[in-house]
C-alpha cells in the first residue's frame, strides 16, 4: 500500500500537503526569486528537462582512447561512395579514428596509412575551422597552409589531405581563418581583416578565389570573424541571405549570388549586436541563425530590424543569460565556444569555457527549457553518424552513452524555485516524498532551503545533521552507508531502490518560502524525477 494511502497517526493528522512539480521549465537565473514559475529551477546541473519529468543526463565512454597527444579538433567526413571517416587533429598530429579503439600503440600498417594521409604535412596548430562541400573537406586555421581532404576514389581507402588548389592574387593562403558555404560557393575569411574570399564560380572546389572587402560598409573597427547562409524556411534556396559577423558584433547581411555582379548582390543592412564568442559563433537552428554573443545566444531573426523585432525584448537564452554574460566576461577569449544541434537527444548544446575546463548549457529544443551539464571537459564537440562525440585531453569520447562518465558517477543537483505554498504565514516542513524512478538503488540527499537562502549543504552529509531520515516505518525506505569521494569518511543517505519510489523522508525546515534541494550521485542506472510531495504545518 502506498504511503499516501496510510491512515495518518496523531502526529501527522494536522499536516497540510502540497505537490511540487518536477522543474521541467528548466534553469532560470535571470528572474527574481519571487517571480519564478513553480516548475523552474535556480540550479539544474546534469538533469535534462523533459515534457513531464527531469532525467539525470547519460554519461560518456571512450571512442578513441589513450592518445599520445591532446585532440583539439575532431572532424567527421560523410563519404558519398563508401564508409564515413572520422579524424582527430592536435598540434602536429592527425589520426583517423573511425573505429573504436585505443590509439596509444600504432601498428606498422596503420602508421603507413597515416603517413600517406598527409603528404604535404599536418597542421602545427590543431584548432581548425572546417566545412564539407560536395565530396571534400576544407580546413583552415589562420596559421598553417590550408588543407583539402580528397577521398579515395573507391570510397574504401583513407584518402588524402593536401594543400589547397586555390589561387588568389594578393592573398597569403595561410591567413585564411574561417570557412563556410553559401550560394553553392566556398567563402573564406581572412584573418584580422574585413576581406572575404570566395570561389569565382559556384560549385568550384579549386581554381581562383576573388576578394570582397566590407571595410567601406562597416561603422566600427574590427575584423570579420564568421559567416553563414541564412534562410527562414529551413532549407537552401535562391532567396537565402549571406551574413557576416565582425569582432565588434556588426552583422552585415547581403542578398544575391555573386559579389562580382552588382545586379545580383545587394546589401540588405548593417546591424549592431553584441560581440561574438569565438570563431564558431553561429548555429543554424530551425531556419534561423543563433549568434553566440557576450549578451547571450540571440536569434538573428528576432534581433535585427530586418524582421521588425528588438534584441532587447528577446533572447534565445533569456533564462540563463546571467550565467552566459558572466562566463563571456571572464572567458570570452578562450577557445571552445561552440554550439551544436543534437537531434537524437532533442537538445541544442552550447559548449562554454570556464576556469577549470568547460561546462555545457543545454536547451530542450521542444520545450525551450534550459539546464547545465558539468563534468565534461570537451575541447570540441561534433556529430558523427548522428551520435555526439567530444575531444578531451586524453582522447575522443562518445557522449550520451551509458550511465557513468567513463566509470565515474554522474552528480546531479536541483534547487527548485521558491514557493510559499500560497500562504504568507510561517510554516514548518517536516516530510518530503520524492517521486523518483530508478532501475537500481540510488543515494539521495534531499532538504529544503528557506526564505531565499540558497546555502548548499555538503553533497555527502550525515542525514542526522539535518534530521533527514526515513519516517515512521523503516521498511518504507532504508539507510545505507555511502563512501565519500575522498574515501576518508562515510555518510548516511536515504537510499531509494526499485523501479519507482514513493517514500516519505523526514526533514525539518521553518520559514515562509521554501526551495527543494535534491542531489544524487550515481552510476549504472537512469534516474527520473516526477514530483515531490511536501507535508507541512502552518502557523496559526
Amino acid at each position: 500500500m502506498s504511503s499516501l494511502m496510510r491512515t495518518p497517526n496523531r502526529h501527522t493528522s494536522h499536516l497540510l500537503e502540497a505537490v511540487l512539480p518536477a522543474p521541467i521549465g528548466g534553469l532560470n537565473v535571470s528572474s527574481s526569486y519571487d517571480n519564478m514559475q513553480p516548475n523552474q529551477a535556480l540550479v539544474m546541473d546534469n538533469f535534462v528537462p523533459l515534457s513531464s519529468s527531469v532525467e539525470l543526463r547519460r554519461g560518456f565512454k571512450p571512442h578513441a582512447g589513450k592518445m599520445n597527444f591532446t585532440p583539439k579538433t575532431i572532424i567527421p567526413y560523410h563519404n558519398l561512395k563508401g564508409e564515413d571517416k572520422f579524424f582527430a587533429f592536435g598540434e602536429n598530429e592527425l589520426i583517423e579514428i573511425s573505429k573504436k579503439r585505443d590509439y596509444n600503440i600504432f601498428g606498422i600498417d596503420y602508421i603507413r596509412k597515416l603517413n600517406a594521409l598527409v603528404p604535404d604535412g599536418v597542421f602545427s596548430n590543431g584548432t581548425i575551422n572546417w566545412v564539407q562541400f560536395k565530396d571534400r573537406l576544407f580546413l583552415v586555421n589562420g596559421i598553417d597552409e590550408p588543407k583539402v581532404y580528397i577521398p579515395d576514389e573507391t570510397g574504401e581507402g583513407y584518402g588524402v589531405f593536401k594543400n589547397f588548389s586555390f589561387e588568389a592574387e594578393g592573398l597569403t593562403l595561410a591567413t585564411l581563418k574561417n570557412v563556410f558555404v553559401s550560394k553553392q560557393r566556398l567563402w573564406f575569411i581572412e584573418k584580422n581583416s574585413m576581406r572575404v574570399w570566395y570561389t569565382k564560380n559556384a560549385g568550384e572546389v579549386q581554381g581562383q578565389l576573388l576578394s570582397f572587402d566590407m571595410s567601406a560598409v562597416s561603422s566600427f573597427s574590427g575584423h570579420l570573424v564568421a559567416g553563414a547562409s541564412w534562410t527562414q524556411d529551413g532549407g537552401e534556396g535562391m532567396d537565402d541571405l549571406t551574413c557576416f559577423i565582425t569582432s565588434q558584433g556588426e552583422v552585415l547581411v547581403y542578398k544575391g549570388i555573386d559579389p562580382n555582379d552588382a545586379d545580383n548582390w545587394t546589401l540588405k543592412g548593417v546591424y549592431k549586436m553584441a560581440a561574438p564568442l569565438g570563431d564558431r559563433c553561429l548555429l543554424k537552428y530551425h531556419g534561423d541563425l543563433i549568434l553566440l554573443s557576450k549578451e547571450g545566444f540571440i536569434p538573428l531573426s528576432k534581433a535585427l530590424p530586418l524582421e521588425g523585432a528588438s534584441a532587447s525584448l528577446f533572447s534565445f537564452s533569456a533564462n540563463v543569460n546571467t550565467l552566459i554574460e558572466e562566463r563571456a566576461s571572464l572567458y570570452g577569449q578562450k577557445q571552445g565556444w561552440q554550439a551544436h544541434l543534437y537531434p537524437k537527444g532533442g537538445l541544442a548544446l552550447f559548449n562554454t569555457p570556464t576556469s577549470r575546463g568547460y561546462e555545457q548549457f543545454i536547451c530542450n529544443t521542444s520545450t525551450g527549457a534550459w539546464a547545465r551539464f558539468t563534468g565534461i571537459k570537451a575541447h570540441d564537440f561534433v556529430l558523427f553518424n548522428d551520435r555526439l562525440y567530444f575531444a578531451s585531453d586524453d582522447g575522443v569520447y562518445l557522449f550520451d552513452e551509458g550511465f557513468s562518465d567513463n566509470g565515474i558517477p554522474i552528480q546531479g543537483r536541483i534547487e527548485q524555485a521558491f514557493t510559499n505554498f500560497s500562504s504568507a504565514k510561517q510554516k514548518r516542513v517536516t516530510l518530503l516524498n520524492p517521486r523518483i524512478k530508478a532501475s537500481h538503488p540510488i543515494a539521495l540527499n534531499i532538504y529544503m532551503n528557506t526564505d531565499f537562502d540558497t546555502h548548499q549543504k555538503p553533497y555527502e552529509t550525515l542525514l542526522s545533521d539535518y534530521a533527514e531520515s526515513p519516517w515512521n516505518e523503516m521498511k518504507w525506505s532504508t539507510k545505507k552507508e555511502v563512501s565519500s569521494s575522498e574515501g576518508t569518511s562515510s555518510a548516511k543517505w536515504a537510499t531509494l531502490s526499485g523501479m519507482a519510489r514513493s517514500v516519505w523522508i523526514a526533514t525539518l525546515a521553518t520559514g515562509t518560502y521554501f526551495s527543494l534541494a535534491l542531489s544524487t550521485k550515481t552510476k549504472g542506472t537512469p534516474v527520473k524525477v516526477f514530483s515531490t510531495s511536501v507535508r507541512y504545518e502552518k502557523a496559526s
